[in-house]
């Protein structure tokens, strides 16, 4: 059977005959042009329905919306026919034309399973934040395509159960016959379990448990603070029968903390002491290459926070010049891809997408001969824009342009050549050229 679609939510209000039906998908061009495609196969079979898509070039964007929704359940509960069993099958074509598919999602019964294609704890529980920004995930499972990783979430935000390696976590309902003499009772309780070996997924797990439902996950982060001081070195929580989570962590010998530790002891257990900034680097460009995330710590010389993005915030620096030998620190040590640096006055350095921007208020001569000595040691051209001016500049070791409005081109590019005359004395060529 042949089916066409404009719309890829229809796929849950079409009727299937039972076998092999093939969808395709009505497009109309900018120019008023159609073109029809296949994007599917549905396969009724057994109380079963099994969608395969095909991902390619035409089919891409259409399935990037199908991901983008996360909404499971409104692809996979079909409004006419009432199976068992959904499933949604990708198959993503290669330059070579053969195809690799995969379960994206299925239903079975009222549960519903969402497989993510990350075996790392962060991007793991990452991606269901998202999820639970757009929608809920009750009676929804998570895993991971290999299976390394794994959540059951029912009736609560709160998972029923957490699956990784070296960690578990579990929730369960016990119920016991204890009737004596002539009384029959049953007793309903709930018993909680945690197995935790492992450092970087105790402390996401516990992040998670703590934004998800503070109050709701009271039992099993005490459980799970428990376990995880176990894992850390001897320190002045070590001999306390109970935690309330409020304590502070403090070691009882010196300590080189790794990026597992050091998120655990901040996050978990409030560690407050500072670290030796170039140590603080080592520490960041670990966290960088694990993927080691969602957490704050204070180097001698700065905040620093790794999330999605990682920020330097540096409390004693106020000129162009200090700021600069910070980045090359950052840029030789710690090697991150992306990156921002702040100054206590606003002096602001990003990196991101090999770009190396700079933004400042005011301008200072001194500044440029601070950035072009930069560029020269980290081998970029740096955008630098004077925010009060409204100036960009880009700089290398030799050469500054400047870009100015269009107008501002035509009607001040004599009085802005003789404002930046003064710095043809650091660059060996200095122009200006014109915006939009």
């Amino acid at each position: 059977m042949r089916i066409e679609i404009k719309n890829i939510d229809r796929i849950r209000d079409l009727s299937y005959s039972k076998g092999n039906n093939e969808i395709y998908f009505l497009k109309t061009q900018p120019d008023g042009k159609k073109e029809k495609f296949k994007i599917a196969d549905a396969v009724l079979e057994d109380n079963k329905l099994i969608y395969r898509f095909i991902e390619n070039s035409k089919t891409s964007l259409i399935l990037n919306d199908l991901k983008r929704k996360l909404r499971i359940w409104k692809f996979l509960e079909h409004k006419e026919l009432k199976v068992e069993k959904e499933t949604i099958n990708i198959a993503a074509e290669n330059e070579d034309g053969s195809f690799i598919e995969k379960t994206f999602a299925e239903r079975y019964g009222k549960i519903y399973r969402r497989y993510l294609n990350t075996d790392n704890i962060q991007s793991f529980v990452s991606i269901i934040e998202g999820i639970l920004h757009f929608d809920g995930i009750e009676n929804t499972e998570f895993v991971s395509e290999t299976g390394k990783i794994g959540m059951l979430f029912e009736d609560r935000k709160i998972p029923e159960c957490v699956i990784a390696e070296d960690f578990k976590l579990e929730r369960s309902k016990k119920i016991q016959d204890i009737s004596e003499d002539g009384k029959e009772t049953y007793s309903e309780s709930i018993e909680y379990n945690v197995l935790c070996d492992s450092l970087e997924a105790g402390s996401e797990i516990y992040r998670m448990l703590w934004e998800f439902g503070y109050e709701d996950s009271e039992i099993e982060r005490k459980l799970l603070r428990r376990s995880l001081l176990k894992l850390l070195p001897e320190n002045s929580l070590t001999e306390k029968k109970e935690l309330n989570g409020w304590e502070s962590i403090v070691f009882d010998k010196p300590v080189k903390l790794n990026a597992e530790m050091l998120k655990t002891a901040s996050l978990v257990f409030n560690y407050l002491e500072k670290i030796e900034h170039k140590e603080a680097l080592n520490i960041v460009a670990e966290a960088a290459e694990k993927n080691i995330k969602n957490f704050t710590f204070f180097s001698d010389e700065a905040r620093i926070t790794l999330g999605d993005e990682i920020k330097f915030e540096f409390n004693m620096i106020n000129k162009m010049a200090g700021m600069a030998e910070k980045v090359k620190e950052i840029w030789g040590i710690a090697k991150i891809e992306e990156f921002e640096a702040v100054s206590i006055n606003g002096i602001r350095f990003k990196k991101e997408n090999e770009v190396l921007t700079v933004s400042k208020e005011n301008f200072a001569k001194t500044d440029f001969k601070a950035l072009k000595n930069l560029s020269e040691i980290i081998g970029k051209q740096i955008e630098y824009i004077i925010r009060r001016e409204y100036d960009f500049f880009y700089i290398t070791k030799n050469e500054l342009k400047i870009k100015v409005s269009a107008w501002r081109y035509e009607e001040e590019k004599d009085k802005i050549s003789e404002k930046y005359k003064c710095l043809e004395e650091i660059f060996e060529k200095v122009s200006i050229e014109k915006g939009i």
